[in-house]
């Protein structure tokens, strides 16, 4: 649930959306998923591309962009059964195994290097370039928030030992466990007004409300060419995730 919201205030939607996208997707792979072993639900890579095709569209967070989100969505969706149909999944063959670990890789680095701000409590533009966020993040390391860092560190030292030592044991759980005691610590020794600690807060327990999708023919001129992206990103996204050292190339779907 907590990375469901994380992947949506990623993709400059409300916190309470990425509830539902954490659920949902997750239950109807379980009940038509043919995949036993690859997990649903939203993703960081995707959360990227939504956010970085639909912001020049919309201000993120507004009406009209939650419409064009949820409309490209219900747009995905048709898309990808339609590959399907036309087996446009076997362009993947195509695809050498380097340019899959490129993708990888430069998923992360775009990741990490837009949450630079988040993680460390400094002021960078939502929506900046790779290198437009480094190059504000070094002119911004003495404005570094110290306890946001050891949050977010502990995060990460914590999801990582428990991963490497107790293998068994859900590690993103005990991290989040553990960066809460840590939070709550802070909290308490020093208050919240000096620590600068940001919280989602209380997300809204109602559902969103009731959504149609618009597929008039401006929407569908503004919003296709991401759609197809996205689509395209997601299949990619699906084979990496399937693709690991030393076994053999599934077949593309």
């Amino acid at each position: 649930m907590p990375q469901g919201v994380a992947y949506l205030t990623i993709a400059g939607l409300p916190p309470q959306y990425g509830r539902y996208a954490a659920m949902v997707p997750t239950i109807i792979a379980a009940l038509f998923g043919p995949s036993w072993h690859l997990m649903s639900g939203p993703t960081a890579a995707i959360s990227m591309v939504v956010f970085s095709t639909v912001r020049v569209l919309a201000e993120p967070g507004s009406a009209d962009y939650i419409n064009l989100v949820l409309s490209m969505t219900f747009l995905v969706g048709a898309m990808q059964p339609g590959m399907r149909l036309a087996w446009l999944g076997a362009l993947m063959n195509f695809i050498s195994h380097s340019v899959v670990v490129g993708f990888t890789a430069g998923a992360g680095l775009l990741i990490a290097a837009s949450q630079l701000r988040n993680f460390f409590g400094v002021s960078i533009p939502r929506g900046a370039s790779f290198f437009e966020a480094i190059d504000q993040f070094a002119l911004q390391c003495a404005n570094i928030n110290p306890s946001v860092a050891v949050v977010g560190t502990a995060t990460i030292a914590s999801g990582i030992l428990v991963r490497r030592y107790w293998p068994v044991v859900p590690y993103k759980i005990i991290g989040i466990l553990t960066v809460s005691l840590v939070a709550m610590v802070i909290y308490s020794r020093f208050g919240s007004a000096v620590v600068g600690i940001q919280t989602v807060g209380a997300i809204n327990g109602t559902l969103p409300p009731w959504f149609t999708p618009d597929f008039t023919r401006d929407t569908l001129r503004r919003i296709a060419p991401a759609a197809l992206a996205v689509a395209i990103v997601d299949h990619t996204e699906a084979i990496s995730t399937a693709l690991r050292p030393g076994t053999a190339r599934p077949p593309a779907y």
